[in-house]
């Protein structure tokens, strides 16, 4: 099966590197994943930041992203939960301010289902197009807190 998230790493946009240094610290995460993509940015343990354009949707006080368990993305939040988003474009282009808030591993089956239902509702028939392509994996998801950092 193709890696299609390694291979839409080559694309991604140089720009997307520099949205960490554009943050709004009251701002709204609902707004930053409001539109298709949105771009999660964690840090790495020696501070640099790393953002990966995904699919997110909100559900109740959360919003949801999934992606592979064996990812990296996954390593860092497990390490540092502290996380910035932005909406971008596909290819993650910032197309707006990054907002400061914190992010964990899911690890219910209960709370998986809700994501789930969460990123079906948003994206339908894409999804299932991209998951037909891309294979199943190994899925982990990621909760991302609306209501701000979880430290001043």
């Amino acid at each position: 099966m193709i890696d299609l998230n390694r291979l839409l790493d080559r694309f991604r946009h140089p720009g997307a590197r520099s949205a960490a240094g554009d943050v709004s610290d009251g701002g709204d995460v609902l707004l930053a994943v409001e539109g298709r993509y949105c771009l999660l940015i964690s840090h790495r343990r020696d501070g640099s930041t790393v953002a990966t354009p995904v699919w997110a949707a909100a559900e109740g006080s959360t919003v949801y992203v999934r992606t592979e368990r064996t990812s990296a993305k996954v390593r860092r939040i497990a390490a540092n939960t502290d996380v910035l988003v932005a909406p971008c474009s596909a290819r993650g282009r910032p197309l707006g301010p990054s907002v400061r808030t914190s992010a964990r591993v899911l690890s219910e089956k209960r709370e998986e289902a809700v994501a789930e239902r969460a990123l079906d509702r948003k994206y339908g028939t894409a999804r299932r197009a991209y998951r037909r392509v891309a294979g199943e994996g190994d899925p982990a998801w990621i909760a991302i807190k609306t209501s701000g950092p979880s430290r001043p």
